[in-house]
C-alpha cells in the first residue's frame, strides 16, 4: 500500500483523465444493469403482455446499450492507457533525473552500469561507475548505492 501512496503523486497530474475514466466505468456499468431490465421488459411486455408493438422499441434499446456500452469501453481503455503511458514517462524521466545528478557528482566518468536489484517488494538501484584518470591510466570501481525508495515516504 505504501507504494501505491508513494506513486500516487506520479498520477495527480492526471486526475482529470482519471475522473473521466471513472465516469466511463459508471457508464459502462450502468448500461450494463440495463441490459436484463431491456429481456425483462421483452418478456413481460411482447410475451405476456402480448404487445407486440413495443419490439422494435426493445430491440432498438439492446442496439443501443451495446453501442454504448462499447464506446464508453473504449473511452475507458484509452484514458487509463493514457494515464498509465504518463504516469510511466514522468517516473522514467524522474529517475533518468536522479540519475543523472548521481553521475555529476563524479568527474571523469567514463563508464556507467546501473544494476536493480528486487527482493521480493523491495527494489535497489545501484550505479557502478568505472572511473578513469588520463594522467595514471588507472582505473577503480566506485559504487553508489541509491536510496531504497521505500525507506522515504
Amino acid at each position: 500500500m505504501k507504494v501505491l501512496v508513494r506513486l500516487s503523486r506520479y498520477l495527480r497530474a492526471y486526475s482529470l483523465p482519471a475522473l473521466a475514466a471513472l465516469l466511463c466505468v459508471l457508464g459502462s456499468t450502468l448500461l450494463d444493469m440495463a441490459l436484463p431490465w431491456i429481456f425483462r421488459q421483452s418478456v413481460d411486455v411482447v410475451f405476456v403482455g402480448r404487445k407486440a408493438g413495443a419490439l422494435p422499441y426493445l430491440a432498438i434499446g439492446l442496439v443501443t446499450i451495446g453501442v454504448g456500452s462499447g464506446i464508453l469501453t473504449f473511452g475507458r481503455r484509452y484514458l487509463t492507457a493514457f494515464i498509465a503511458q504518463g504516469a510511466v514517462y514522468d517516473l522514467r524521466n524522474h529517475v533518468y533525473e536522479f540519475l543523472l545528478d548521481e553521475i555529476a557528482g563524479i568527474q571523469g566518468a567514463a563508464i556507467l552500469f546501473i544494476q536493480v536489484t528486487a527482493n521480493g517488494d523491495d527494489i535497489d538501484l545501484s550505479l557502478h561507475r568505472k572511473v578513469q584518470y588520463p594522467p595514471q591510466g588507472t582505473s577503480e570501481l566506485l559504487s553508489a548505492q541509491t536510496t531504497n525508495p521505500r525507506s522515504h515516504p
